[in-house]
C-alpha cells in the first residue's frame, strides 16, 4: 500500500478484512490473485478471499481473478476443505493464554475455496475467460499435449 501511495495520482486506502463488507458498496471492481484455479472455475486462494468475493457478489461488484495458465488445475474439488492446509493458531490466539486456549477450538486455514459462482471473469496471458469455460481450456491444453499424464481424456 505504501509503494502504491507513493505513485502520483493513486489514492490508497488500507481496509482490514473485518471492514470489507462495509466498504464494498463503494468499490467498483475487486481484483484477486489465486494459488490455483480448479477445473470447475473455483479458486484455491489465501484465507479471507471467500469473504471478499461473497461481499462483492452481495453488492453486485465485479470480481476479476488474475492467474497465469500454469495455475489451472485439472482437478475438481470434492469438498471445501479437501485441499486446505491448517496453520498454527498461535498468531491468532497465543498459547500463553492457556485458560482461553483450553476453552475454545481455533482453526487457522491457509487457503479458502471460492466457488465459481462468486467469480465473474478470469484474466490470463491469453485473455479473459468465464469460469464455465475453464474446463474447455484445460481440455484444449490436453489435446495439444497428449503426452501429459494429468490430462483428462474422454
Amino acid at each position: 500500500a505504501k509503494a502504491l501511495a507513493d505513485l502520483p495520482n493513486i489514492d490508497v486506502v488500507v481496509i482490514p478484512d473485518s471492514a470489507a463488507f462495509a466498504i464494498m458498496s463503494r468499490v467498483n471492481k475487486v481484483i484477486l490473485g489465486t494459488r490455483a484455479v480448479m477445473a470447475n472455475g473455483g479458486l484455491v486462494a489465501i484465507s479471507g478471499t471467500h469473504m471478499i468475493a461473497a461481499a462483492a457478489r452481495h453488492h453486485s461488484t465485479q470480481v476479476v481473478v488474475c492467474a497465469g495458465p500454469y495455475k489451472y488445475s485439472p482437478w475438481f474439488p470434492s469438498s471445501d476443505g479437501c485441499f486446505n492446509i491448517f496453520e498454527s493458531p498461535d498468531p491468532v490466539l497465543p498459547y500463553r493464554e492457556r485458560d482461553l486456549v483450553a476453552a475454545v477450538d481455533v482453526v487457522s486455514p491457509r487457503y479458502d475455496y471460492v466457488p465459481p459462482e462468486l467469480v465473474d471473469i478470469f484474466v490470463d496471458s491469453t485473455g479473459g475467460h468465464l469460469p464455465s469455460y475453464l474446463y474447455r481450456l484445460l481440455q484444449e491444453s490436453c489435446d495439444e499435449a497428449k503426452d501429459l499424464s494429468w490430462c483428462i481424456h474422454e
